[in-house]
């Protein structure tokens, strides 16, 4: 059966201070592999994803996280862990599969991600049953109703400014903004603070949710740009209001000055010895 297709000029927005590439039009899109958006309740019509990925040049092909753990018996010793993580986009800039795999493993986990109107899809060919779905609003961020996270608000720009989080008897979380940075979250467990440097984030990733959001974490979750708009500049310091817990964060660059490693200092009040987490970052050239 043949379907005519609806041909769409489509253009995402470019990360803050960066420049995008020009995304090529639907009719040039034919190698097979353009995870193109299918119609839903109009067939023959192509219905387009809301999604808006920060598209920018500076495309991340890999990811390598070093997590250095102390010994707890001796903590002057120290073990290196490596986590890699490969990414591949369609045509629109999207990334649409994402390899992840630990060092000297031979289990490598493919995750392939779909667009499809509302919806953004992620399966995984190797292990069925855990493919998931992210339900959007009509700007293109996560609707209401995923996972114990619920009642997400963004304002007029985008941002993400509050959340509900279940299992608490007041779950109710809020984000602060300046300068288009995240600067605090108050959330029922602890809050935190964080200060930022002049070094743009403007990869295909959000390095900056990964330091920050998701501070510790060695897993990486795609697609990015999905919980709001991301914060314009890489951190500086990440810490607990208390004083307790904090992070410092360092980077160098290649000749184009795209960040090419970060270095997180985690430290705290109740260790001399501070930890350290480094991310390798490689692009698509």
């Amino acid at each position: 059966m043949l379907i005519a297709l609806m041909v769409i000029t489509t253009s995402f927005p470019s990360c803050d201070g960066g420049e995008g590439d020009p995304i090529p039009n639907r009719e040039e899109q034919n190698d097979g592999n353009d995870n193109k958006d299918d119609g839903k309740d109009n067939p023959g019509i192509v219905t387009e994803s809301p999604y808006k990925p920060c598209f920018t040049a500076n495309k991340v092909k890999e990811l390598v996280i070093e997590e250095i753990k102390r010994d707890p018996n001796i903590p002057s010793r120290t073990e290196s862990y490596y986590y890699h993580n490969i990414f591949s986009y369609d045509n629109s800039g999207r990334i649409c599969e994402h390899k992840r795999f630990t060092e000297n493993s031979n289990n490598i986990q493919i995750e392939n991600i779909t667009y499809v109107g509302d919806t953004i899809k992620r399966t995984y060919p190797d292990e069925r049953g855990l493919d998931s779905f992210l339900l959007l609003n009509s700007e293109g961020y996560i609707s209401d109703a995923n996972g114990s996270i619920s009642s997400r608000k963004y304002d007029k720009s985008g941002y993400l400014v509050g959340y509900y989080l279940a299992g608490y008897n007041d779950g109710n979380c809020t984000l602060n903004y300046e300068n288009g940075n995240l600067v605090r979250e108050s959330a029922p467990i602890n809050t935190y603070v964080c200060s930022y440097t002049e070094h743009l984030n403007n990869t295909s990733l959000d390095l900056s949710y990964f330091l920050v959001r998701r501070e510790g974490s060695t897993l990486i979750s795609v697609p990015t740009d999905i919980e709001g708009k991301r914060s314009k500049n890489l951190p500086a310091k990440w810490e607990y209001v208390r004083g307790t817990i904090w992070t410092t964060y360092s980077y160098e660059f290649d000749s184009d000055n795209r960040v090419v490693q970060i270095t997180s200092k985690h430290e705290s009040d109740f260790s001399d010895y501070p930890t350290m987490t480094i991310y390798y970052v490689t692009y698509m050239d």
